[in-house]
């Protein structure tokens, strides 16, 4: 009986989308209004028209790679079942970095004071629709920096009785849209298209559209490069899907797509290479350029470097690093997809290296330094997908398993995963600042402090689970994560959470909660120090104190006594204040918290030259 009800309701949306539907003047005069106020960086005067009060619309202030944010407003409406209105949607628009925020969509909702800005559609609502494949065609102008591209992009309704919303890169202006061979009236504006959808369950719809392509830093087309990286494929929600890519470029330059190359065709002016991804992604990128390929073979697989400026050193750098890499990941985690792998060299601008599963690109060629990190995300945001519409946590992965490879393959395998930590002069404290963002929480890269958690925090902490659970452990969960992943959709923090629970038979779940959903680290430091000699015994008590919420801990602590000797104690830490007592065979010298900086905290602000963290004697202790 449901099936039946959505297929009479995707009739009368069919139905109804025949008709001319317009916006309402006084919403299209809403939508003007805010265009204006936009104009003038008057986000607060866009905030003010919105019907609920108090909404933070500070994204209006975010730019691409740091500049200035272009943002455009745009109306559409909504297609709607014969008998409703259509809804007036906002559209606010601007080019994005892959890995950043989107595009923000509102319905325009009618008030006693008029039209207002009503309910965002969030981008992670898929208003039930799902994007299984796309077969895209790519041609490019070169001396104007442009591209045409068609696709025939197959949708799922997975849940859905109303319109489909696409959204794709505001560079891109729709020329036509079509089910099947019918063309198709459709609701269009910069970043989003609408239509209404046929019955049938799966369906294929055709898009045919162009741009210009110049974000130096990001995406590019010139007359030397070709870059395609962010959003210039329609998408819902970027979720994972398969694609086939087939692109023209001159002759005497190679494209790189994502998965195996499948054709290659060479015309007396241009030459066409089509690939096909069969693992869901949700990123494709799309390199082309006069490149230099050095390649070899390595347990089976080709390994390719593309180089627009050729350098031997630096290709070969990079491939040995491939080379050593991809079987340590691959015996840990588990297979690799693909027959192949390739690095590909821009000129640039570009900002630093980017994952694309089968391949990354480098900006300047400087392979070897980050060609670890790009390559696990094949595993990491690869086979197990990443949106970043919520989170980064395959960046941490990223870290971890580059930190992990470079740590067991180098001169001390047998280290503590983390090490280092809190040994500068603030003790720490500056991490209360730089990670002041919970992890899960974070998933713009181009934002400082969720870079900073989604790199650099998650990675650590996924360090000091490893010091947790033991290595050989962190492995076993770290694969049952990857190959227990239910392949095209997108993994998280709490599905890996699981995997840990798994494979352990142990609840963890303190563990995630305390390092992944609240910002900043624990802040500790000794008080009551005191000591005293007893029967030629020397005995050390001091209390451990967590200024604010307490984490669960276990911290390291070591007592070294004036004969060289240092005895060592794990003390487990649940509250405020943990009282400790150490005995040492000669007089106390000094008392440590975590001396070798195996946890992520920091020390409480104290007077000057003081270490929170460390307590110094200053004289043998008297008689007790």
């Amino acid at each position: 009986m449901k099936y039946y009800l959505t297929l009479i309701a995707l009739t009368l949306l069919t139905a109804g989308s025949a008709r001319a539907q317009e916006m309402p003047p006084a919403a299209a005069a809403l939508v003007t209004r805010m265009a204006s106020l936009q104009q003038q960086n008057d986000s607060a005067g866009i905030a003010a028209l919105a019907e609920k009060p108090g909404g933070s619309f500070a994204w209006l202030r975010h730019g691409a790679r740091g500049r200035t944010s272009g943002w455009r407003v745009a109306p559409l409406l909504l297609p709607a079942p014969a008998g409703e209105k259509p809804v007036p949607v906002a559209i606010f628009s601007t080019f994005h970095t892959v890995e950043s925020i989107g595009d923000r969509f509102y319905r325009l909702k009618q008030t006693d004071a008029g039209w207002r800005l009503g309910d965002e559609i969030a981008e992670t609502d898929t208003l039930g629709y799902r994007v299984r494949d796309h077969r895209l065609k790519v041609r490019y102008d070169l001396p104007t920096h442009g591209v045409t591209i068609s696709v025939d992009a197959t949708v799922e309704r997975v849940s859905g009785a109303g319109p489909v919303l696409l959204r794709l890169s505001s560079d891109m202006k729709v020329d036509s849209v079509a089910l099947g061979e019918k063309a198709i009236e459709a609701q269009k504006a910069p970043g989003a298209i609408a239509f209404a959808p046929p019955r049938d369950r799966t369906f294929t719809v055709s898009l045919a559209y162009h741009g210009t392509v110049n974000h130096p830093g990001s995406d590019y087309v010139s007359e030397r490069e070709a870059v395609l990286v962010s959003y210039w494929y329609p998408h819902i929600a970027r979720l994972p899907a398969k694609h086939s890519v087939s692109v023209t470029v001159p002759k005497g330059w190679l494209a790189v797509g994502e998965g195996d190359l499948q054709d290659r065709t060479d015309e007396t002016t241009s030459s066409t290479f089509t690939f096909r991804n069969e693992v869901p992604t949700c990123f494709f990128s799309l390199d082309a350029a006069a490149y230099t390929v050095t390649e070899r073979e390595s347990g089976g697989r080709k390994l390719s470097c593309y180089q627009i400026r050729p350098d031997a050193v630096r290709a070969k750098a990079g491939l040995d690093v491939v080379e050593k890499a991809l079987p340590f990941y691959e015996a840990r985690f588990g297979k690799f997809p693909y027959s192949h792998y390739a690095l590909v060299e821009t000129a640039g601008p570009f900002g630093g290296a980017l994952e694309a599963y089968s391949f990354a690109t480098f900006n300047g060629g400087a392979f070897a330094l980050a060609a670890a990190h790009e390559l696990s995300h094949t595993w990491w945001g690869g086979v197990v997908p990443n949106p970043y519409t919520r989170s980064m946590w395959n960046e941490s992965f990223a870290n971890y398993s580059d930190n992990l490879f470079r740590r067991l393959t180098g001169a001390h395998p047998d280290a503590r995963a983390l090490t280092g930590r809190h040994q500068d002069t603030r003790h720490g404290r500056g991490d209360l600042t730089r990670f002041q963002k919970p992890i899960d929480g974070a998933f713009d890269t181009e934002d400082f402090l969720e870079n900073a958690v989604g790199y650099g925090k998650g990675s650590q902490v996924l360090a000091m689970l490893e010091d947790l659970l033991g290595t050989t452990t962190m492995m076993r969960c770290m694969r049952d994560f990857y190959e227990r992943h239910p392949r095209g959709e997108a993994g998280s923090w709490e599905e890996f959470a699981a995997a840990v629970r798994r494979t352990t038979g142990q609840d963890y779940g303190w563990f995630f909660s305390q390092w992944i959903e609240r910002g900043g680290v624990p802040v500790l430091k000794l008080e009551k120090v005191r000591s005293r000699s007893r029967g030629g015994r020397y005995e050390v008590e001091a209390d451990v104190v967590q200024v604010g919420e307490p984490y669960r801990l276990s911290v390291p602590i070591s007592l070294t006594s004036a004969g060289g000797n240092t005895v060592r104690q794990t003390l487990p830490i649940r509250g405020e204040t943990t009282h400790l007592r150490l005995e040492a065979d000669a007089p106390p010298k000094a008392l440590s918290l975590d001396p070798e900086g195996n946890l992520l905290l920091a020390g409480a602000e104290t007077s000057e030259n003081v270490d929170p963290l460390s307590f110094t004697f200053a004289s043998t202790p008297g008689g007790g």
